[in-house]
């Protein structure tokens, strides 16, 4: 995540230039007559992109491992070829690989 994001996202349409790498904040040269948003309110907008971005694949990671591991346990046992418990010990070790940031 960079600066440049979080400017436009404070700031959508904003002008400025970058003299280095996007990753520090003083690298910008503000030129829009708006205000710059201050570096401390940056950091908050880029972590929480960072964190919505770890729960996301979080959830696809959770999604294709239920697919793949634990809706088969579960068509098991609806048929009585596996217990609810395989089932549901499955499902809590699928949450424990691919924990959602707190």
């Amino acid at each position: 995540m960079s600066y440049s994001y979080a400017f436009n996202k404070v700031v959508p349409g904003a002008q400025w230039v970058c003299s280095g790498s996007t990753d520090n904040y003083d690298n910008f040269t503000w030129l829009d007559d708006r205000p710059q948003p201050s570096k401390a309110q940056c950091d908050a907008i880029m972590a929480e992109a960072v964190a919505e971005k770890n729960r996301l694949v979080a959830e696809i990671n959770r999604q294709a491992a239920y697919q793949a591991e634990a809706d088969p346990l579960y068509f098991g046992f609806q048929r009585g070829e596996n217990t609810e418990q395989e089932w549901l010990d499955k499902v809590a070790e699928i949450r424990a690989r691919y924990p959602y940031p707190t």
